[in-house]
């Protein structure tokens, strides 16, 4: 019933007031009709105001600019025509809502940045199991995050991987330098905390024998009881094992920690072996490596700020040393100092080295996280769609503190080992058709950075 047939309702009935054509009837219809259409207004402009009945996307935008949205952060929503309108104005709505919440919840946390991705993904945090949080720290230290991700429309048991790492890798190295007995050289460990040395030994001539790296500061050492042979490379990692060239030589490695003679106090320095060889030299056959297999070995962390580190190997003494472990043709002394004592023409200048050593290790950034996205998203990407990379990256700096930096980076691809066919090959639909293949990854494929590449 309209509001003139309403009004005219109250009159009495033998005035047939609501006869259309009567004089009375045209009267109230013309004094009715601005009255409605204000209160058609109103009805309009107080849903326009209100985030869930607001009927027009433009009047959604809108209210999203309390929060300091713009339409671009709504664009992977508006331009998907293939969904219909009512749609995709929900899905614009409950966008706003749980920014909304990040905020309300506090930003610059890795739950935040997590959520945002999720958010701007149009994706949610999905935890393994019931009653439990759906982010999870995967390693000791919770410097790395993962929870998985549940895309929108996509069937439950497809789930993506989302990712965050905080303090993120980046490696550093020294240039190779040639080295006579007790050399030494500065590093520099700009990072977050200490961190294991990555080592090369390459030998030259027949002088590599024994070789030994250590540091007075960090009171750390690592030494190989063997002979690197001319032109042959030994790489000491405390993750993937020591190697001569491809032969594992983890047996003949010593770690130790603790103080080093004419480097420390008399009364104050401790030598305790945590990690030792055993047996002879390595003959450098690999059949000898093959038959004594050993476990990674400990390397020396750098610690924090600069730090020297000496290269020596053993000199040989008369009754006092292992002939075949030691070196005797080591360069005479004295050696000359400009414009010092000895003479000039009594002095050796030029040393022959005794190795090429060279040393890398990886840098906890400070201040930083990174962030990875599922390889999945950019293989599935329409064509002319936003980069995913692009669009969180673009993103993120409203969620993250000042002056932390922010990497965006897709998953690293993996080995796939197989797939399992849960029916028959001809199936076309149902339970089975969608399998999860077997996937090796590494834990530190995506832990390491572009430090030009911040956000």
């Amino acid at each position: 019933m309209s509001k003139t047939d309403r009004i005219l309702a109250y009159l009495p009935a033998f005035y047939r007031a609501g006869r259309r054509g009567k004089l009375l009837y045209e009267v109230v219809e013309s004094l009715a009709t601005p009255v409605i259409e204000a209160d058609t207004s109103l009805f309009r402009i107080q849903r326009a105001h209100r985030l869930k009945v607001a009927e027009e996307s433009q009047d959604v935008l809108r209210l999203a600019a309390a929060l300091n949205l713009t339409p671009f952060h709504f664009e992977d929503i508006t331009s998907n025509t293939k969904v219909p309108y009512e749609e995709r104005l929900a899905q614009m709505r409950e966008r706003i809502v749980r920014i909304a919440r990040v905020h309300l919840a506090g930003l610059g946390t890795p739950v935040a940045i997590m959520e945002a991705a999720a958010i701007f993904l149009n994706a949610r945090l999905i935890a393994n199991k019931l009653g439990t949080p759906a982010i999870r720290h995967i390693d000791p230290e919770r410097y790395s995050h993962e929870a998985n991700l549940q895309i929108a429309g996509a069937p439950e048991s497809s789930k993506l991987r989302l990712a965050l790492h905080e303090n993120p890798l980046a490696r550093r190295k020294s240039n190779a330098r040639e080295c006579q007995p007790l050399d030494h050289w500065p590093l520099e460990n700009r990072g977050a905390e200490p961190a294991p040395l990555i080592l090369t030994i390459t030998g030259v001539g027949d002088r590599t024998v024994c070789p030994e790296i250590f540091s007075p500061a960090s009171g750390e050492g690592i030494a190989f009881n063997g002979v690197v042979p001319d032109g042959r490379t030994l790489r000491i990692d405390a993750r993937s094992g020591a190697y001569m060239d491809d032969v594992p030589v983890d047996a003949w490695i010593s770690y130790y920690r603790g103080a080093q003679q004419d480097y420390s106090s008399f009364d104050q320095g401790k030598l305790a072996e945590e990690q030792g060889s055993e047996g002879g030299l390595f003959s450098g056959n690999p059949d000898e490596a093959a038959n004594n297999p050993a476990p990674a070995r400990l390397t020396p962390r750098l610690p924090i700020g600069q730090s020297e580190w000496y290269f020596k190997v053993p000199q040989g003494v008369y009754d006092g040393a292992r002939f075949d472990g030691s070196v005797y043709h080591l360069p005479d002394e004295p050696v000359g100092v400009y414009d010092s004592d000895p003479v000039f023409d009594a002095s050796s200048f030029e040393l022959p080295a005794s190795a090429v050593v060279a040393a890398g290790w990886d840098e906890r950034q400070r201040c930083a996280f990174k962030v990875i996205l599922p390889a999945q998203l950019a293989a599935g990407a329409a064509e002319g769609a936003a980069n995913p990379v692009n669009r969180i990256a673009s993103i993120l700096p409203r969620f993250k503190a000042a002056g932390i930096r922010a990497y965006v980076d897709i998953a690293r691809p993996a080995w796939i080992l197989g797939e399992g066919i849960l029916r028959r090959a001809d199936a076309a639909e149902g339970a089975g058709i969608a399998s999860d293949s077997t996937i090796l990854r590494s834990s530190l494929t995506d832990l390491y950075v572009d430090t030009e590449a911040a956000l």
